[in-house]
């Protein structure tokens, strides 16, 4: 199953905010924990001081929906400002649309000619 962690930083101020961005950049991903897919740090477009880290995994999800890794990126970033911890198990995905070009040769009497054929395919993301 797919999950996510989202840990959402109110920093107490922009110095603070810029320091969670470096403390973020320091950090690496652990060997150890099974199922971690990504970590990312989003930046809110028009808060300034706000950020969150985003845990993507598979597999297994805890009863509280709270990786031993999450408690502790949430517990490290508190000094940084206020901290909001949730989990979210994956419910469903829209499909969206894939546009192919594919490249057709006509063989006639008149020679040869190329073409573009579009084909759209509906596939889950």
């Amino acid at each position: 199953m797919d999950w996510i962690e989202i840990i959402q930083l109110k920093s107490f101020t922009g110095q603070d905010r810029d320091n969670a961005v470096a403390a973020f950049q320091q950090l690496s991903a652990p060997l150890s924990d099974a199922g971690l897919r990504e970590i990312d740090l989003f930046k809110s477009p028009n808060l300034e001081n706000e950020l969150s880290i985003l845990i993507n995994w598979y597999g297994y999800v805890p009863p509280n929906g709270k990786s031993r890794l999450g408690l502790q990126l949430a517990s490290a970033f508190s000094e940084f400002g206020y901290i909001y911890h949730s989990g979210w198990r994956h419910s469903s995905r829209l499909a969206h649309k894939v546009e192919l070009y594919l490249k057709v040769v006509f063989k006639g009497k008149g020679g040869v000619s190329t073409g573009r054929l579009l084909a759209a395919v509906n596939r889950p993301h």
